[in-house]
């Protein structure tokens, strides 16, 4: 099993582990139900580093990423990120991802364990573009600070380590992307939040200096808990190779305006449609003791499946025609049945 990097500072903050795609996680620091209120009520910070890290370089990589992904990412500068996703010819998510600009290069952030197969499948895209791919999962580390006062807290981090915020409070930027430091507004959680791109070597300093600050940490259940509660899928969990971005209502990681992409035309046929098949909803359940996997009915009518869940909120698709909000569905394990209500349709 993979460690992360702050393996053993984790573990002296009292962190439980967990295993995730082949790497040992910390699950948590304390009560999961404390830490989930901190992050929504003031900031928590978060050790991401396990996440998957591809380099894009080359003369034409801007290029040759632009043709593959479904946002557009000519406008971006040095420093800005956009999160976009990576289709089959058939409109079938291969991957999404955040896509950040450094100086003559990007970096692709996606989900842990997907950067051998995006690896791969950008390797067999290759025509005749100049562009090389390297992976840098274990060269780079990665810390999430989300919740309201964590733009705040990275502007007062900033002064004290050289290197300078600029912005409003709600969307700041590094002044000058230096020392390996790449920093994007992320919507990982629903809530106001950064990534904070970093070399290994930098993992101790960075993440002792913000903890100082008194921002708490968290682990992957609050993770998970504060994501499902927002409504934000997930690749691997609530998306995959079945998925039709707009089943999933990715609406910001696609571009209408930058032209052809793999899987263009069909999310073109099916935006012009204005409906697809399925699609994702926010659940609230009687019982917490659901799975995904677990089979949604309405009237005695298989409908849909739940794809994640924490305690008695869940995220799942249902099919068009009965994805109503309020509309009251049955869940089914076995021959377990229990009562469940539509929040919202994501």
């Amino acid at each position: 099993m993979r460690k992360i990097p702050l393996r053993d500072t984790h573990g002296s903050l009292g962190a439980k582990f967990g295993e995730l795609n082949g790497w040992e996680v910390p699950l948590g620091y304390s009560d999961p139900s404390s830490e989930h209120n901190f992050v929504l009520d003031k900031a928590g910070i978060i050790d991401l580093s396990y996440f998957g890290k591809v380099k894009v370089f080359g003369e034409e990589s801007e290029m040759f990423l632009n043709a593959l992904l479904t946002n557009d990412i000519l406008p971006l500068t040095i420093g800005d990120g956009i999160y976009s996703a990576l289709l089959d010819r058939k409109g079938k998510m291969l991957s999404d991802m955040w896509v950040l600009k450094e100086n003559d290069s990007f970096i692709i952030l996606v989900e842990p364990g997907m950067e051998s197969k995006l690896t791969g499948i950008f390797n067999e895209s290759v025509i005749s573009e100049i562009v090389e791919f390297q992976d840098m999962t274990d060269e780079l580390g990665l810390i999430g600070l989300y919740g309201p006062e964590s733009g705040r807290t990275l502007m007062k981090w900033s002064s004290g380590v050289g290197d300078p915020l600029t912005g409003n409070i709600d969307d700041i930027k590094l002044k000058a992307p230096g020392n390996g430091l790449t920093l994007v507004k992320s919507t990982r959680l629903g809530c106001l939040g950064y990534d904070l791109l970093f070399p290994r070597s930098r993992g101790e300093e960075i993440w002792s200096s913000i903890l100082s600050m008194g921002i708490t940490p968290f682990g992957l259940n609050s993770f998970e808990s504060i994501r499902i509660e927002a409504g934000v899928p997930r690749y691997g969990l609530d998306m995959g190779e079945n998925t039709i971005p707009l089943e999933a209502n990715l609406i910001n990681a696609i571009s209408y305006s930058k032209g052809c992409y793999v899987g263009q035309e069909v999310v073109a046929r099916v935006s012009h449609i204005g409906q697809v098949n399925k699609r994702l909803a926010q659940i609230k359940l009687d019982r917490d003791d659901s799975q995904p996997g677990t089979r949604i009915f309405f009237d005695g009518k298989e409908v849909g499946s739940i794809t994640s869940i924490s305690g008695k909120t869940a995220l799942g698709y249902i099919r068009r025609e009965f994805a109503k909000v309020d509309a009251e569905i049955q869940v089914r394990s076995g021959d377990n049945e229990s009562n469940a209500l539509v929040a919202r349709i994501i």
